[in-house]
């Protein structure tokens, strides 16, 4: 009988020192992976975003990025000017995207709704990069 309560007591220990780790994985928020004054590229739940701060709180403009989004974007910066590109947010809502003068410097005029956000190219290749 001693025995059993023996390896009773040890099939737990073994048990919790199986389930610590897998338990200690959780999902802990974004992961910030680079950051500019404009934005920041963030990974969330496996998915890459770049999130443009529009300088109210909460109303950050989001959108799902890989290496087709980031050709995209360089090309509009150095595409004529014309009508915007629209893509959607991560939160479903339509953004545009057009060529802009960002401080005398080629950039972007992004808009979703009344929020709007305008990037020069440098900190675009900085957050690409």
């Amino acid at each position: 009988m001693k025995v059993l309560r023996t390896m009773k007591s040890m099939l737990i220990v073994m048990l919790s020192f199986m389930a610590l780790p897998l338990m200690s994985q959780t999902n802990k928020g974004p992961q910030v992976i680079k950051e500019t004054p404009k934005g920041k590229v963030v990974i969330e739940k496996g998915k890459t975003k770049l999130v443009l701060k529009t300088g109210l709180e909460k109303n950050d403009i989001e959108i799902s990025v890989d290496n087709n989004t980031w050709r995209v974007l360089d090309s509009i910066v150095t595409a004529p000017y014309g009508s915007p590109f629209q893509v959607k947010s991560t939160k479903g809502h339509n953004v545009d995207i057009q060529r802009a003068n960002v401080s005398s410097n080629n950039g972007l005029f992004i808009t979703s709704g009344s929020r709007f956000v305008a990037i020069t190219e440098d900190d675009l290749k900085k957050l690409r990069n």
